[in-house]
């Protein structure tokens, strides 16, 4: 906790001495909640953002190892989405398959897609609306 890379500049710790620093885009700061919030503050206005981050979640009652070649196919037609599927255990097998990007109409197309491919397996999947992750500078 002693060493600054070469380079680093130290950021501003209000609350203790815990050091941490900046090294181009990169902050490192305090692991303590309280005293990582307060750090946070100083560096709050260097941070830049970006576009919103969108995501559209499609659920199903599929398994995941069902559907993991299906969704791989569509992940590479859709490089600039990010497509995940998170497995659930109630009743039966369930899968929410969330779809995340910037592009709400390239989103859209792959949920479309994710859809489309569902159906093919003979059940009709609940697609949830666009949800803004981030907040846009």
């Amino acid at each position: 906790m002693a060493r600054v890379p070469v380079g680093g500049e130290l950021i501003n710790n209000p609350v203790t001495i815990a050091p941490g620093f900046r090294l181009e885009n990169v902050f490192v700061l305090a692991g303590v909640p309280k005293i990582m919030q307060a750090m946070f503050l100083s560096i709050e206005p260097l941070l830049e953002g970006g576009k919103p981050l969108l995501s559209i979640t499609v659920n199903c009652n599929q398994r995941e190892g069902d559907i993991a070649a299906g969704l791989g196919d569509l992940q590479k037609q859709y490089k600039d989405i990010d497509i995940g599927s998170y497995p659930h255990m109630d009743e039966k097998p369930s899968l929410s398959v969330i779809l995340r990007g910037t592009d709400e109409k390239r989103l859209n197309a792959a949920a479309a897609k994710v859809a489309d491919f569902i159906r093919t397996l003979g059940e009709e999947p609940l697609l949830e609306e666009v949800e803004q992750q981030q907040k846009a500078s």
